[in-house]
C-alpha cells in the first residue's frame, strides 16, 4: 500500500510522510502497528492524540502519522497537513458491523473535505476498508483519485447488495 501512495521507488534519503485519517474505530492504530508485528492489546482503545512511526519500504524511509479521529481531534488533522509535506493520506473506513456501515455518509463527507484540502488534494489517497474478522493484510484498498462521489456511489451499491 506504502509503494502505492508514494508511486514508484523514490530516493532512500528522503523520508516519505503518510497521513493515517479514519473515524474512530476504524482501526487506524491496530493497522499502524499491525504493521510493526507489534504485539499491543489496542482493543477498546482510541488514540486520543496521535501515534507516529517510521518504516522502511522498497521505496524508502516512511513517516506514518496516525491521528486520532475524534470529533476533538479533526479539528487537528489541519495543524499536521499544514506543517508537515505528506506523500499520500490512508483513509481507513470500519465496515464490520451494521452500525459502522451506518457511518459511510460521515466517510464520505470527511473523504470529501480533505480533498479539496489545498495541501492534499493533489496527493494520492488510499482508502483502507477494515473488518474485524479479516487479518490486516487482507485490507480491501482502494487507490484513487476518482470522485470521492462516484466511489461512495458504488460502495453503497456493494453494501446494498450484501444486505440483500
Amino acid at each position: 500500500i506504502f509503494n502505492s501512495i508514494m508511486g514508484a521507488k523514490n530516493s532512500k534519503d528522503i523520508r516519505k510522510q503518510i497521513l493515517l485519517l479514519g473515524l474512530p474505530g476504524s482501526g487506524k492504530t491496530h493497522y499502524l502497528y499491525e504493521t510493526y508485528s507489534y504485539s499491543l492489546n489496542l482493543k477498546d482503545r482510541n488514540t486520543k492524540g496521535f501515534n507516529y512511526e517510521e518504516k522502511d519500504t522498497a521505496a524508502g524511509k516512511v513517516g506514518i502519522w496516525d491521528v486520532g479521529g475524534n470529533k476533538m481531534m479533526r479539528q487537528f488533522w489541519p495543524c499536521f497537513y499544514q506543517n508537515v509535506r505528506f506523500s499520500g493520506v490512508l483513509f481507513m473506513i470500519d465496515i464490520s458491523s451494521e452500525a459502522a456501515i451506518k457511518k459511510i455518509d460521515k466517510n464520505e463527507k470527511l473523504l470529501t473535505f480533505l480533498i479539496h484540502e489545498e495541501e492534499l488534494k493533489d496527493l494520492p489517497f488510499a482508502i483502507l476498508f477494515n473488518h474485524q474478522d479479516l487479518a490486516m493484510d487482507q485490507l480491501y484498498c482502494i487507490v484513487f483519485p476518482p470522485t470521492v462521489h462516484s466511489f461512495f456511489k458504488h460502495l453503497n451499491l456493494l453494501i446494498d447488495k450484501k444486505a440483500n
